[in-house]
């Protein structure tokens, strides 16, 4: 081979040096960027991310290789064996960071694995406490409402009161009013029984200190001790609650 022979082979080995150069940059970019890319995505699905590098770098070895193909017949076997290597090298590079990716894969796993538990541990518990808070505003209410109607039927009994006490006048007195204010006060009763309201009248019943209350003794043989021999003034209860007891005389001596 004579020496233009040789300048015009170093010129195209010069050549292809320069283009094998470039194409490895490029190939190492995207390499770098892909690896990045899988780096993030490796939280949510790690795999994927992991045989897309593998696939980019496999590609970026096989553009290099067939790029080099004319420069190789060009500069003869030691370019040949040199881009070999360079290829070697990257393919190796890609198995690294597969192994990596791989070897990462199960502490991701893990790590969102217990995340997700977390949350839902505290899904669970946040609706618990709202079951609980609601079962608690209910009954809160229930038990408003209960006192409110208490309150307005302890406001009515003395209306009771005195419908019975003018009841009771004119029917001593022979009065006009005794049929209407019978029809009046028997209304007024069936209103307060439809609401839950009873009558405490414990007359010839064991006294009972939580319903009745007693405003004087007698003595009476014919019954038990501690009998209500007299109602004196009619208690009410609602709901099981007392709210006023009735005014009785008892029994003693028997």
């Amino acid at each position: 081979m004579n020496k233009k022979d040789n300048a015009k082979t170093d010129s195209a080995a010069a050549s292809a040096a320069k283009e094998l150069g470039k194409d490895i940059a490029d190939a190492a970019s995207k390499v770098a960027g892909d690896i990045s890319d899988g780096t993030d995505k490796a939280m949510v699905d790690i795999d994927p991310a992991a045989k897309a590098v593998e696939a980019d770098v496999k590609d970026a070895a096989a553009k290099i290789a067939a790029d080099a193909e004319p420069a190789i017949k060009e500069v003869g076997k030691d370019k040949e064996e040199t881009l070999e290597a360079i290829a070697e090298d990257v393919k190796d590079a890609a198995d690294k960071i597969k192994a990596d990716l791989d070897a990462a894969a199960p502490g991701v796993e893990d790590e969102l694995r217990a995340e997700a538990a977390h949350w839902k541990d505290y899904a669970h518990r946040a609706q618990a406490e709202f079951e609980n808070t609601r079962k608690r505003l209910e009954a809160r209410s229930a038990d408003e409402i209960k006192r409110a109607g208490a309150r307005v039927v302890t406001s009515l009994i003395p209306v009771v009161d005195d419908i019975e006490l003018a009841m009771a006048h004119a029917e001593e007195t022979g009065s006009e009013m005794k049929d209407g204010l019978s029809a009046i006060y028997t209304k007024f009763m069936a209103a307060l029984e439809r609401e839950g309201v009873e009558v405490l009248n414990p007359e010839g019943e064991a006294f009972d200190s939580e319903t009745a209350q007693a405003v004087s003794m007698k003595e009476n043989a014919e019954v038990p001790n501690e009998t209500v021999l007299e109602v004196v003034q009619k208690g009410y209860r609602l709901g099981g609650k007392t709210l006023r007891p009735a005014m009785v005389i008892v029994s003693t001596g028997a």
